[in-house]
C-alpha cells in the first residue's frame, strides 16, 4: 500500500488515502508492523492498524465483532446423527463440544474463533490430541499470525509454516476461513482491505477528542467595529473574564458585543462523519447499524419490526459463519453425524404470543405434546401432563348449543 496525503475535512479532519498494489497474501505481511504504510507523520494509527487486534480499537469494529461473537458463542451446539427429521442428538455431547481447548471452554473457544476471522479472516489452531479413530479432541488456537498456510508447488496441496519456518502437515492444523479469493487458501482479512475506512473512523473519533478535551474552540468571541490595540483588547478580556470568574454580570461599552462561539463539531460535520463510518463498518460485517446503536435518517426500531431486525442479523451477520463452522467441525466426527448449532433463542417472540401459538399447537387436532412446549421454555416436566385429555373447545357464543338466551 501506498500512502498519500489530501485535503482534509473543514481543514482539520486529516484523510489517508490507499492504493492497493500487488503483494502476496499467503505471507500475511499485514502483520508485520514494518509493511504497514506511513501517513507521513507522527500519527500512530498506521502501526495501530499493523494487525486485526489494534483495528479493535475503532469502536464500530469492535461494537461489530461483539455482537457477531457474542451470538455465534452463546449458540447451543447438537451434535446429531442421521439424516433430515429422523436425525438424533448425540447423548452425551462429545468433549471437543464441550471443552474443544485445553484452556478454555466451548463459548470462549467460540469467541475467539470469531474473533479471529472477523478481524483477520482466519484462525488456525494445534490439534493436540486424538481419539483411537485418529478424530481430534482438543484444538488449542494460536495468534494470528503464528501460523500461515499457502499451497505446495510440487504436491498440490495446503501446507502450513510456523513463524519459524518449520512445516507443519494438514494433520496437526485446524484452519477456517472467511471470504476466500478464487485458487488462494487463506482468508481475505478485512482490516487489510478496508484500511481506509477504519483509519477514518479513529481519525474522526481522536479530531473529536481533541477538540473538548484541548480547548480547541473559544467558548465565546468579543467584537467591535472600533479599532483598538493589543494593550486594550488584553485590558477588555481580563475584565471580561474576571466578571465571568466571580458570576458577575459583564457590562460592555464602546460597540463591545460578546457572543457564543458558534463552531461545534455538528457544523464541521464532525457527527455525520463517525455516524456514517460507523454504518459503513456494519456493512462490512452485514451487522444492522441499530445493533450497536447506530442511528442513521429514516430507521427506527419498533416492537412490530423487532422479530425481523433479529432475522436481518441472523441472515446477515450470524448465519453465514454458523454454516462455515458447521461444516468444518463435522469433519470432526465420523460419517453420519454433524454439528449443528440451535438458533432458535434468535427468534423467540414475546410470552403472549408464544403462548398462543403453544395453545394452537396442542390443542384441537395436536401436533406438539404439552411437555415439549414446556421444553422449549426451559421449564421442569410434569410427569403425565401428555396424557390429560385435550379438553373439546367450547362452541362458539350464539351456536345452536347455546340456550343462553332461550326462555325458561
Amino acid at each position: 500500500y501506498t500512502c498519500a496525503h489530501t485535503l482534509s475535512l473543514h481543514d482539520a479532519l486529516p484523510i489517508c488515502l490507499f492504493r492497493p498494489e500487488r503483494r502476496d497474501y499467503h505471507s500475511h505481511s499485514f502483520l508485520d508492523p514494518s509493511a504497514i504504510p506511513s501517513n507521513g507523520d507522527s500519527s500512530p494509527l498506521s502501526p495501530i492498524l499493523a494487525s486485526g487486534q489494534g483495528a479493535m480499537r475503532h469502536w464500530a469494529v469492535w461494537a461489530c465483532a461483539r455482537v457477531v461473537s457474542d451470538a455465534v458463542s452463546t449458540l447451543p451446539v447438537d451434535l446429531l446423527q442421521g439424516s433430515g427429521a429422523a436425525a438424533t442428538p448425540v447423548d452425551p455431547l462429545p468433549t471437543i463440544l464441550q471443552r474443544p481447548s485445553t484452556y478454555v471452554d466451548r463459548v470462549d473457544w467460540l469467541s475467539q474463533v470469531m474473533v479471529g476471522l472477523l478481524t483477520t479472516g482466519n484462525i488456525y489452531g494445534l490439534i493436540t490430541s486424538r481419539d483411537r479413530n485418529e478424530y481430534p479432541t482438543q484444538i488449542n488456537l494460536v495468534a494470528p499470525g503464528t501460523i500461515t498456510a499457502e499451497i505446495d508447488t510440487d504436491t498440490g496441496r495446503k501446507v502450513y509454516k510456523g513463524r519459524n519456518g518449520k512445516r507443519l502437515s494438514d494433520e496437526q492444523v485446524w484452519h477456517r476461513t472467511g471470504l476466500v479469493w478464487p485458487g488462494d487458501v487463506v482468508g481475505l482479512d478485512p482490516v487489510t482491505y478496508f484500511v481506509r475506512t477504519i483509519t477514518l473512523g479513529m481519525e474522526a473519533e481522536r479530531y473529536g477528542a481533541d477538540y473538548f478535551q484541548q480547548g480547541a474552540h473559544p467558548t465565546a468571541v468579543l467584537s467591535t467595529d472600533h479599532e483598538i490595540t493589543e494593550p486594550q483588547a488584553k485590558a477588555i478580556k481580563d475584565r471580561i473574564n474576571k466578571a465571568v470568574a466571580n458570576r458577575n454580570i459583564a457590562v460592555l461599552g464602546a460597540g463591545l458585543k460578546l457572543e457564543p462561539w458558534q463552531g461545534t463539531p455538528s457544523t464541521a460535520q464532525l457527527d455525520e462523519t463517525i455516524r456514517t463510518n460507523a454504518a459503513m463498518v456494519c456493512a462490512i460485517y452485514g451487522v444492522p447499524p441499530e445493533k450497536i446503536g447506530v442511528s442513521l435518517g429514516g430507521s427506527s426500531v419498533t416492537y412490530a419490526n423487532r422479530e425481523q431486525k433479529a432475522q436481518d442479523f441472523l441472515n446477515d451477520a450470524v448465519n453465514p459463519w454458523l454454516v462455515r463452522l458447521e461444516s468444518s467441525m463435522t469433519d470432526w466426527f465420523p460419517r453420519g453425524k454433524f454439528v449443528k448449532f440451535n438458533t432458535g433463542g434468535f427468534l423467540k417472540s414475546d410470552l403472549k404470543t408464544r403462548f398462543d401459538s403453544y395453545a394452537i399447537a396442542t390443542g384441537g387436532q395436536p401436533w406438539m405434546k404439552p411437555s415439549e412446549a414446556r421444553a422449549f421454555e426451559n421449564w421442569q416436566p410434569i410427569p403425565g401432563i401428555d396424557d390429560v385429555p385435550t379438553p373439546p373447545a367450547a362452541p362458539p357464543s350464539g351456536g345452536p348449543n347455546d340456550d343462553s338466551n332461550s326462555e325458561g
